[in-house]
């Protein structure tokens, strides 16, 4: 693919996918990515000690870092790469706030160890706080690269006994998520079968959608010939990864070249490798392929990740909706207090306590023993067992005089006489009662005013304590302002992302049926040409010939392929 063909297919999809970009950057000063579960597309740069990674960084974000032997990188370092007509490189904190670096004073290197200092102290132990950094420069492609520690195997020196489990901990923590594509980092005088870092990546992504490997140190291999099998994958004894390899030779650590003369002598080396004669494609050689592979895949992750975050802030703005909701009602004021206590007492006395009162059934129970005991006494068959159910077995001196003065002849009208007498003298006392328990109950319930005010005199003279017993606790306040917070700052990142809906839906480029191949040395860039055609030919419907013919679609020639 020549360099102008190059450029107008990397210049139509950056075009495509920046506002996207844009997008996700505006709303990412409103997430927390670990807090608040939200995926970003990342490309997560693994690999062990010493195996090249930070060099390699340093060329793809032209950024002088940190390298030395042993554990440089100590916390994630991320680097935003942003493609811009001037070059600015800014400080990034976690506050959404940015700081611009004075490069030409400020030693880059220097300056990244000393905010390492800052937030890992001096010891060598792994810290999960990240430095942040946007590099804006007309020669980056868009791109959020995040360097983390080298995987050690044995702690050397001061570094703590865990130190295996730390790195490789913090590696799961940020490979783990759909949006990143994993870096895997090998050096080409190092088996490649045994790098764990492959073995982390493969936990994660077992059928290695989102995982390409980089052979570093390429000058350093002992054997070209393994080298060159293992970029076409062409043997079973070699490792195959379905986006494949790509190698590169950046300066070492030691070495006092330039950025820029790194990448030119780069280009020599590979121009004389035996690779460059054994049927490679470019895109297998050199900083120049990595990074235009990596802009290619990480793009398409962006277009995928996009509608997946604003899912999780949906998800995440029911979830703290529903804690909101559970929470007690927030009474700030404490008038709002005061007024909230008021209520309390008239739902007290209106319906609970006359609620009480009025459901008493002391009266019913009355009337239903007398009905009983006089359906019991009407049905005995003689006066005494009458006298004894109604009196209860007493003895009542009038009451025998007048049943003794009688005559036998006159024994019904005495019985008679009896009923009706012990009837009435039954029905008084009962009456009596219920009258006594009536009274009673009515004068409970006439003071049910009486309890109101006084209760409500409490809040005049004991308002701090009414207040305090309303106020919210310091649990219930630190978790509702949280809770608000979080919506409040959700909120704002979902509006952003929910803007103009058609950027997500964009026919405007030929790029939107574009997804990563199978990566074969052998046939990427004749898979890559396949789908450009079909794209173009279903955007010739849509009149976008003109647009298909300016980024140069017409007139590609692949190693003599004509189309």
């Amino acid at each position: 693919m020549d360099t102008e063909t190059n450029d107008s297919f990397a210049k139509a999809y950056d075009e495509k996918v920046r506002p996207l970009m844009n997008k996700i950057d505006e709303a990412r000063r409103y997430l927390l990515p670990n807090s608040d579960r939200i995926t970003f597309p990342n490309v997560v740069v693994v690999g062990d000690q010493s195996s090249g990674k930070s060099s390699l960084l340093e060329a793809l974000s032209l950024v002088e870092l940190p390298k030395g032997p042993g554990i440089v990188t100590r916390c994630p370092l991320v680097l935003r790469l942003r493609n811009s007509k001037e070059r600015k490189v800014y400080r990034l904190y976690d506050d959404n706030q940015k700081a611009l670096l004075d490069e030409e004073n400020l030693n880059m290197s220097q300056y990244i160890e000393q905010e390492t200092r800052n937030l890992a102290g001096n010891q060598k132990n792994i810290v999960h706080q990240l430095i942040e950094l946007q590099i804006e420069d007309p020669c980056v492609r868009d791109l959020t690269v995040v360097d983390l520690p080298g995987i050690a195997h044995n702690p050397v020196a001061d570094q703590p006994s865990n130190i295996h489990e730390q790195t490789t901990n913090l590696i799961r923590q940020y490979i783990q998520p759909e949006g990143s594509l994993i870096l895997c980092v090998f050096p080409a005088n190092v088996d490649v079968a045994v790098a764990e870092a492959l073995s982390l990546a493969r936990n994660v992504d077992p059928e290695g959608k989102r995982t390409i490997g980089v052979i570093t140190k390429t000058d350093l291999a002992p054997d070209q010939d393994m080298l060159i099998a293992q970029l076409l994958m062409n043997r079973r004894d070699v490792l195959h990864l379905k986006l494949g390899f790509v190698a590169v030779r950046n300066r070492s650590s030691d070495e006092k070249i330039s950025l820029p003369d790194a990448r030119n002598r780069e280009k020599e080396f590979f121009s004389q490798h035996p690779a460059a004669s054994a049927v490679i494609q470019k895109e297998c050689l050199g900083i120049d392929a990595l990074i235009s592979c990596l802009a290619t895949l990480y793009s398409q992750r962006v277009k995928e990740t996009f509608p997946k975050m604003r899912h999780e802030i949906e998800v995440q703005l029911t979830d703290i909706r529903e804690q909101q909701s559970k929470l007690p009602t927030e009474l700030k004021t404490t008038g709002a207090r005061l007024t909230a206590y008021n209520e309390l007492v008239d739902l007290y006395v209106e319906k609970i306590l006359k609620a009480e009162l009025i459901s008493s059934n002391d009266s019913e129970r009355i009337i239903e023993k007398y009905q009983a005991l006089s359906k019991e006494s009407m049905n005995s068959s003689n006066a005494g067992s009458f006298k004894a159910t109604v009196l209860g077995g007493g003895d009542d001196d009038d009451d025998i005089f007048v049943y003794d003065a009688m005559s036998v002849d006159d024994q019904a009208l005495k019985q008679m006489l009896i009923s009706i007498y012990s009837y009435w003298n039954m029905l008084i006392k009962r009456f009596t009662e219920y009258v006594t328990l009536s009274i009673r109950a009515r004068c409970a319930f006439s003071v049910c005013d009486n309890i109101k005010q006084r209760l409500r005199e409490i809040s005049a003279k004991e308002s701090a304590l009414i207040d305090a017993h309303l106020s919210d606790d310091h649990s219930i306040q630190n978790q509702r302002e949280y809770l608000q917070k979080t919506k409040e700052r959700l909120e704002k990142a979902y509006s952003i992302l929910c803007e103009d809906e058609g950027i997500l839906n964009n026919d405007k480029y030929i790029f939107n049926d574009f997804t990563p191949t199978d990566h074969d040395a052998t046939n990427t860039l004749d898979a890559l040409l396949s789908t450009l055609k079909i794209a173009r030919d279903k955007n010739k419907q849509n009149n976008q010939e003109e647009q298909l013919s300016s980024i140069g679609i017409r007139n590609f020639n692949f190693g003599g392929r004509n189309t």
